[in-house]
């Protein structure tokens, strides 16, 4: 019943349309060729009368459920936040559902997660180093995973390697550019000592950031007093920056591993030690989020246009749907700095 219901709707848009029902299909598939005269023609007319494909149908069919799964490890960071909105509205302009799934990130067991196969993603962006790869590969076997991987200062460029096969696809956020220019601008500032502020020194993307910070700094050379301990939030960074510039007055830069830490270390300098910034002490951060350019904070920042990210990751998605059998697959985005108050 379901399916003669949907059978004839298509074939009234093709009638109405002046188009074969074959085109009508193509029309709502971003992946087939159409005119796009005669696509925009064929959607007007669906429009018009109310009709919409049946996705459910469509999937038994073309075994695609044009839906992508997302994991994560949490919502109200502003940086996973931000890129997700962007995420959802650049899939959902070419046709595809989004799946949102919060994962914990310690002690994860694959098998805690093993009820997501029953949506059969056509493609999986994990954004969590609590996930093992080899335990999404095993769980997603037809929807290869995209990963979001930091290049770090040691590497290699990971796209150039055509013996990198390991079964999963990669966006590779070149932090480098970046940092490189933070560090220049700190030392061409006058700056003589930096601490890090680190964020979960449990994940990989803090390693490979902090790898890249001190490397850089020690090439321009700042001294680097301390890594301060973190975990990416607000209220740890405000505590650990009070203790720590208390017993070390003489430390004038300091470089944060993403936005809110720096927010919380500028509130602790300014707010609980009575110091400046810039004038005592400079402060960056990384991910350039938009509450960096808040006045309070105008801050320094490395981070990458967010909006050439997510391009980035639907064009893995697309590219991978049109070759299943394909070798890994990669983009890369750069960082740049965007320099604001908080050093000049």
């Amino acid at each position: 019943m379901v399916k003669n219901f949907e059978g004839s709707r298509a074939k009234e848009v093709a009638e109405r349309a002046g188009v074969s029902r074959s085109a009508v299909s193509r029309a709502f598939n971003p992946d087939s060729y159409l005119d796009p005269k005669k696509r925009a023609r064929i959607l007007k007319v669906a429009g018009e009368i109310g009709y919409q494909p049946n996705m459910a149908a469509r999937a038994m069919v073309s075994n695609r459920s044009h839906l992508v799964a997302v994991l994560l490890p949490a919502l109200q960071h502003p940086w996973e936040s931000q890129e997700l909105d962007v995420l959802i509205g650049e899939l959902q302009a070419i046709g595809f559902a989004t799946l949102v799934y919060k994962i914990p990130t310690a002690d994860l067991q694959i098998a805690q997660v093993s009820h997501l196969r029953a949506y059969n993603p056509d493609s999986v962006i994990v954004y969590s180093d609590g996930l093992p790869t080899e335990g999404v590969k095993s769980l997603f076997n037809r929807a290869r995973p995209i990963y979001p991987v930091y290049v770090d200062a040691d590497a290699c460029d990971l796209a150039s390697d055509s013996n990198i096969n390991q079964g999963f696809d990669r966006l590779e956020i070149d932090q480098r550019p970046g940092i490189r220019r933070a560090m220049g601008m700190l030392a061409g500032s006058g700056c003589k000592t930096m601490v890090w502020l680190a964020g979960d020194d449990s994940t990989q993307s803090n390693i490979d950031r902090q790898k890249v910070v001190l490397g850089y700094a020690k090439q321009y050379g700042l001294s680097v007093s301390e890594s301060i301990p973190g975990d990416y939030s607000y209220e740890r960074a405000r505590e650990e920056i009070c203790a720590y510039f208390r017993a070390h007055p003489m430390v004038d830069a300091l470089v944060a591993a993403n936005d809110v830490s720096a927010f919380g270390a500028m509130d602790a300098l300014r707010h609980d030690l009575g110091l400046k910034v810039p004038e005592d002490v400079k402060v960056v951060g990384f991910d350039n989020i938009r509450q960096s350019n808040w006045k309070s904070y105008d801050l320094t920042t490395v981070g990458m246009d967010i909006h050439q990210r997510v391009r980035a990751l639907v064009r893995l998605i697309r590219s991978r749907l049109k070759e299943p059998d394909a070798p890994d697959l990669y983009e890369r985005v750069e960082t740049r700095l965007i320099v604001r108050g908080t050093v000049i």
